[in-house]
């Protein structure tokens, strides 16, 4: 509904036969031929204005006057009436300024607040917008101006300026001035520029798409332009002209075969509608594929590029017109990852044996460039198209084929490149069957089977989807569209097929151990390893992402697969020097050291930790999955030399393989200090085999400890930069227990001599035998050295007492690149059942963009255990999502460091931590709520009021502990938020309940007809004007035994019940309201006297149970067409009439 301001509107018919506008001191006016009436005039206005003519009348208008006169009569007459009288009157009209020739005028007195329609721009803008091309002129009265010169006289002084006679003539000054007056001024169009034929069209494709709409599935545009026989009707469609995918064309469309009151419903079902749709559809595609052939390429370039979505969408919605669109389509593939191509430049490309057009779906360019799928096309040189929009592969999968070539996705099974062997595949299956399904029944429902792959070349396995299941690409949508509903998910994964490469060392290594022993649980490890190492290589998230510190070995960042190895030699030396002293009689520092090599791609670890015998050597890393760490974790148990401070972390027995995910070689010189000697181990990456030999070069031996040499391959060379080794220390190994050193560039100024220029020594006669000066010049000095990367002692293990704020702000800005301190911190421990120590913080402000506090994603909160990093990839694990704004770091020692999500799901410990440090930070915010500077808190709640709000929703258990945290304004503090404490300090001797009203703004909630009575009686009511507001209260119901009621609900009861009186009310209007009920019909649920008004004749309540109208506008939103719901609680509404009002009194006669 618009709102209009100042003065008001009248009508004036002249005999030329145009209609003007026109303002004065009087109304504007109007005027039309006479064969239009009245009623005609008021549709144009009321149409441009509102859906509802009695609605229009009654909003905006105070007084009309129709005067009329016929060419059939000699007397003209006067209508007028009054908006809110039950009669009119109408005389003759007997002022001779005001007879008309001919025709009609019409005059709008417009209320106070609606006087805005008086102006001539506002007009004149109307005209333009509804009636641009009415057959005849349209004129409104317009303010206008012209220009001229006037004279002024010189002033004396300057006749006097350089001795001028005084009595010479006066030279004349002149100055432009504007003079204004107001005239008719011609505003409409009479004769449109595309004709005057039954339909006529202008179409055209914009040069770019409108900044920030980006939904296409429901665009809300208005780029169609409909006129029936020249006047505008309407540019709000929803798809009756141009489906939603071509809704980014612009255009006119003029019809004298639609009526003037076409509907929706018209448009919806019109023959005449469906026919147009059509042709302005082909008209769309002859325009685009118009650009497409266009000799400047960068035209449809640039057209791709803004509206290529809407095309891709177009393969999903309108199979129709799939052969119009699919030669408009453009990707990238494995042979133009630079410059898009169409589907006929790949079918050109194709080769001659070629059947199929392959794709590829993927999240990038550089994701399907480097699966594993691509290996064997790429030997074959079969290009593959690479879909890396979300949208593509199920535009794709609609469009089916093109030029009767198949859409085929390589990652999905039973791929046929065209190379069958029958004889020689069924050599392989005999060779690998029984290994295909030992592979099987230990993976058991992970996969649907295990199959020997014909798409891998290089890789050992590959993970690949089933026919008729979810690629990885769209598992990964799917999934986040999912709302936490995995039943469909868990169904897809099922149909997963995991491929093997028989012709890879691993697979045949496999091979081997399947014949030897099945039972081999270093070899079942490894098919675990590889099944992982397949599910992301293919694209696919882990079912149960495992945190990174939890499984650290397993990881890409295998230089702190090192740190951590060379911790645990560190510890153990440590544990042992205890009772052995002699391992220590090297007087060499417990530390671990990481060099790097760039531009070979090599990182070289460190320790002077306990080293290892040659046998230790063969058997920690000659079998896969032994791991030396945990064989000594199990002697110290069964010698009983364990302390409680036991922080070894290497317990996994998979991470020394995992090097070679990334290696090609691995080289690893050790020495313990119980043998003299040092030895040397080997291996190659796809090598079956590794040597162990004594190490005799005197400038590679070592005092004590262990060098780990990672021989990077070539696309994993960028862990070796100094850089990234450094990073990698800080983020996971920030507070092991031992410094960590990293080779780091340096460098230092100093000033170097220069030698003048001898030109500028002679300069102004100087003696050129005289000493030169020394000039000098600051350069930069670079050297490579070794620098402390961690910190050994964190600042969550020292006692509160002894830390400042200074460094608690500090160690927040730091660790969670803030720039401002926050508004509160907490540091704690706990001791007892579970032991775990943490700092909290609550930011000083929300973060930029990060709105979606239901779904949030943040890394908040950093778990360590035993201090080493694990992972700050939680939801809602060990803070509910409405608590994820605050910030901190949690330290446990009674988690294991290879915590998955799983075991934080699960874990009895999770569930207590979590407990607590929801406790924690409530007590923060309380605190921040309770500050002398109340300013604190109202920052706080700015940017995460929402959050709490949403705790009501979905914490019952920590009610009280929210509620008091609430804030909201009301009906008497509108301009200051209050707590529910002082709502309930401030109630009435008499009031029992905490009311509310729900609206969209503060405006509507003052404005509306519910709150008179509660004025009235001084009681304050609560305005929730925050979307979330009303379902948080509901979810509340109360605070300190008052109840929240809702005072836009029937059964409103203010404490002033007075039976004797209300039943002679009904007596007197119970006849009415059923006679009103009758009328109204289903419309509402029943009719009712009123205890909530005053001033106002009647309202609209919702039932007990119903929506309020607030709810009702925020559902009706997120419907989605689905009204169902809507219309059922619609039916629950009570009208309510007001008993004490003139208007019910007046309907209570009659």
């Amino acid at each position: 509904m618009h709102r209009l301001t100042r003065r008001s509107v009248s009508a004036i018919l002249r005999t030329g036969g145009g209609a003007r506008y026109r303002n004065s001191a009087a109304p504007i006016s109007c005027s039309v031929p006479i064969f239009d009436s009245v009623s005609r005039l008021m549709d144009l206005i009321v149409n441009s204005l509102y859906s509802n003519k009695e609605v229009f009348l009654r909003e905006l208008i105070r007084h009309v006057v129709v005067s009329t006169k016929s060419p059939k009569s000699d007397k003209q007459y006067v209508w007028e009436g009054e908006a809110n009288a039950s009669s009119y009157t109408i005389r003759e009209e007997t002022d001779p300024e005001k007879l008309l020739p001919r025709g009609t005028r019409l005059t709008l007195h417009l209320k106070r607040d609606d006087k805005g329609f008086a102006h001539p721009e506002r007009i004149q803008k109307l005209v333009k917008n509804y009636s641009q091309f009415v057959s005849f002129p349209i004129y409104t009265w317009q303010e206008k101006g012209f220009t001229k010169e006037v004279e002024v006289d010189e002033d004396p002084a300057e006749t006097k300026k350089d001795g001028q006679d005084e009595q010479s003539e006066k030279k004349k000054k002149t100055k432009t001035v504007v003079e204004k007056y107001w005239d008719w001024e011609l505003t409409n169009e009479t004769q449109p520029i595309w004709g005057e034929v039954e339909f006529r069209s202008i179409l055209y494709v914009p040069a770019i798409a409108p900044m920030g709409k980006d939904d296409i599935v429901n665009p809300k545009t208005k780029n169609i332009r409909l006129y029936v026989k020249r006047v505008f009707i309407s540019d709000d469609f929803d798809g009756e002209l141009f489906p939603r995918y071509l809704s980014f064309v612009k255009g006119v469309v003029d019809s004298n075969d639609l009526p003037l009151n076409v509907s929706r419903e018209i448009l919806q079902e019109s023959r005449i509608v469906r026919i147009m749709r059509k042709r302005l559809v082909r008209k769309a595609f002859d325009m685009i594929l118009g650009i497409s052939m266009s000799e400047n390429k960068d035209d449809y370039d640039r057209f791709w590029e803004n509206f290529g979505k809407h095309l891709k969408l177009g393969c999903i919605e309108d199979r129709e017109n799939h052969k119009r669109i699919a030669p408009l389509l453009r990707f990238l593939s494995s042979q133009s990852v630079d410059e898009l191509i169409s589907l006929d430049e790949y079918v050109e490309n194709m080769k001659p044996e070629q059947k199929d057009i392959y794709y590829m779906a993927a999240d990038s360019v550089t994701s399907a460039r480097n699966t594993p799928f691509l290996e064997r096309l790429l030997e074959k040189d079969l290009e593959v198209l690479f879909l890396v929009d979300p949208i593509d592969e199920v535009a794709i999968q609609n469009l089916k084929a093109y030029k009767e070539k198949n859409f085929v996705d390589i990652s999905k099974e039973d791929l046929d490149l065209g190379d069958k062997n029958e004889e020689k595949d069924k050599e392989i299956k005999q060779e690998f069957g029984q290994t295909c399904d030992w592979i099987k029944k230990h993976l058991g429902d992970k996969v649907a089977s295990v199959q020997i792959s014909n798409r891998l070349s290089s890789s050992p396995c590959v993970l690949v989807s089933g026919k008729f299941g979810w690629s990885a690409n769209m598992e990964r949508l799917m999934k986040a569209q999912s709302a936490g509903d995995t039943s469909s998910l868990d169904f897809m994964r099922g149909r997963r097929v995991f491929e093997i490469n028989p012709g890879h060392p691993i697979i045949r290594n496999l091979n081997a151990a399947c014949k030897s022993n099945p039972n081999d649980e270093d070899a079942q490890k490894a098919i675990d390893l590889l099944y992982d190492a397949a599910l992301v290589s293919s694209g696919f998230t882990p079912e149960n992402p495992a945190q990174l510190g939890g499984k650290i070995y397993e990881m890409m960042d295998i230089a702190l697969s090192g740190k951590c190895n060379a911790s645990d030699a560190l510890d153990k030396l440590r544990f042992l020097s205890v009772t052995q002293p002699d391992l220590l009689k090297e007087a060499v520092d417990l530390d671990i050291r990481i060099q790097t090599d760039k531009e070979n791609g090599i990182v070289t670890i460190t320790d002077t930790g306990i080293g290892m015998t040659q046998q230790e050597l063969v058997d920690c890393l000659g079998t896969i999955a032994q791991s030396g760490t945990a064989k000594f974790l199990k002697a110290l148990k069964d010698s009983k030399d364990v302390g409680g401070d036991n922080n070894l972390i290497g317990q996994f027995g998979v991470g020394f393989y995992s090097a070679f995910l990334v290696c090609d070689r691995v080289v690893v010189s050790t020495k313990s200090p119980k043998s003299d000697k040092q030895y040397v181990w080997e291996g190659e990456a796809n090598a079956s085999s590794y040597t162990i030999r004594e190490e005799t070069d005197p400038e590679k031996l070592l005092p004590r400890g262990t060098r780990l040499t990672l021989h990077l391959k070539r696309d994993d060379k960028g862990f070796a930069h100094p850089e990234r080794i450094q990073k990698l220390v800080k983020n996971y190994s920030q507070f092991v227990s031992f410094p960590i050193y990293t080779w780091q560039e340096k460098g230092f100024t100093k000033e170097v001599e220069v030698d003048e220029d001898p030109a500028e020594t002679k300069k102004d006669g100087q003696d050129e035998q005289s000493e030169k000066k020394k000039k000098t010049k600051t350069v930069v000095e670079k050297y490579w050295d070794w620098e402390l990367t961690n910190e050994t002692q964190p600042i969550w293990l020292r006692n509160p007492k002894e830390v400042t704020t200074e460094e608690y702000n500090e160690f927040y800005k730091k660790t969670f690149n803030e720039y401002l301190d926050p508004l509160a911190s907490s540091h704690f421990t706990t001791e007892g059942e579970v032991e775990f120590r943490s700092i909290l913080y609550v930011p000083a402000i929300a973060p930029m963009g990060k709105d979606d506090i239901v779904n949030p994603k943040t890394k908040n909160i950093r778990l360590y255990v035993k201090r080493v990093f694990i992972s700050d990839d939680f939801d809602g694990e060990l803070f509910p999502r409405y608590l994820s704004f605050v910030k901190g770091v949690v330290d446990s020692n009674d988690l294991p460091l290879n915590v998955s999500r799983e075991i934080l799901q699960e874990s009895r410990i999770v569930r207590i931590m979590r407990k607590r440090l929801v406790r924690k930070a409530f007590d923060m915010i309380l605190g921040i709520s309770m500050s002398e500077n109340k300013d604190d808190y109202d920052r706080f709640w700015e940017n995460f009021g929402k959050h709490l709000k949403l705790g009501c929703i979905e914490d019952r258990e920590n009610h009280k502990r929210i509620a008091p945290l609430l804030r909201f304004l009301s009906s008497q503090s509108v301009d200051e938020l209050i707590s529910l404490d002082e709502y309930v300090e401030n109630m009435k001797p008499e009031q029992k309940d905490i009311y509310y009203m729900a609206a969209d703004s503060v405006t509507s909630a003052r404005n509306t007809p519910f709150l008179e009575r509660l004025l009235e009686k001084d009681l304050e009511v609560l305005f929730l004007v925050d979307p979330i507001d009303e379902v948080a209260i509901q979810n509340l119901k109360a605070y300190k035994e008052k109840n929240f009621v809702d005072i836009s609900k029937e059964d409103l009861d203010l404490g002033d019940k007075n039976e004797e009186k209300d039943k002679e009310i009904k007596q007197e209007f119970g006849q009415t309201c059923d006679w009103i009920k009758k009328h109204l019909g289903d419309k509402v649920a029943s009719v009712q006297i009123s205890n909530r008004l005053s001033s106002s004749p009647c309202v609209l309540v919702s039932g007990k149970f119903g929506w309020s109208a607030n709810m009702e506008r925020l559902m009706k939103a997120q419907s989605a067409g689905d009204t169902s719901s809507l219309d059922f609680m619609r039916g629950r509404r009570v009208f309510e009439i007001n008993p004490g009002h003139p208007i019910i009194r007046n309907l209570n006669v009659q």
